[in-house]
C-alpha cells in the first residue's frame, strides 16, 4: 500500500519531487481524527450519532440500531434479546450491538 501511495503522490506533483510521510495503520484499522481506530470504534461513533434520532422502521423492515440502515426483514441478520427482535444489516453490526449490551449489563 505504501509503495502505491508514494508513486501516486509523486506522479501528481509537478517535477516529481515530494516528501511523503506514510504512517502505518494496523490491518483492520482506520486513520480518523489523527488516531488509529478499529472498525468497532467507527461503529461506536455511528451508533452514538444515531442514538440522538432513532428512526421508525417502515412496515416489513428493521432499522439497524448500530448504523441506522433500513433492512428488509427477510434479509436482516437478527438477534433475539430480552424478548425483542433486533434486525441488522450485517453480522458485524449484530456482534457490535451484542457486545455493547453485554458490557452495559456488566456495569
Amino acid at each position: 500500500m505504501s509503495e502505491h501511495l508514494v508513486s501516486e503522490v509523486t506522479a501528481a506533483v509537478p517535477g516529481g519531487d515530494a516528501i511523503v510521510h506514510v504512517f502505518g495503520v494496523p490491518q483492520g484499522g482506520y486513520g480518523i481524527g489523527g488516531r488509529v481506530r478499529r472498525a468497532s470504534d467507527v461503529l461506536t461513533m455511528i451508533e452514538e450519532a444515531k442514538r440522538e434520532a432513532p428512526a421508525e422502521a417502515p412496515p416489513g423492515t428493521y432499522v439497524d440500531p448500530v448504523c441506522g440502515a433500513t433492512v428488509a426483514k427477510e434479509k436482516a441478520v437478527t438477534l433475539e434479546l430480552d424478548g425483542h427482535t433486533y434486525g441488522f444489516c450485517c453480522p458485524h453490526c449484530r456482534g457490535h450491538f451484542a457486545k455493547r449490551r453485554r458490557e452495559e449489563a456488566a456495569t
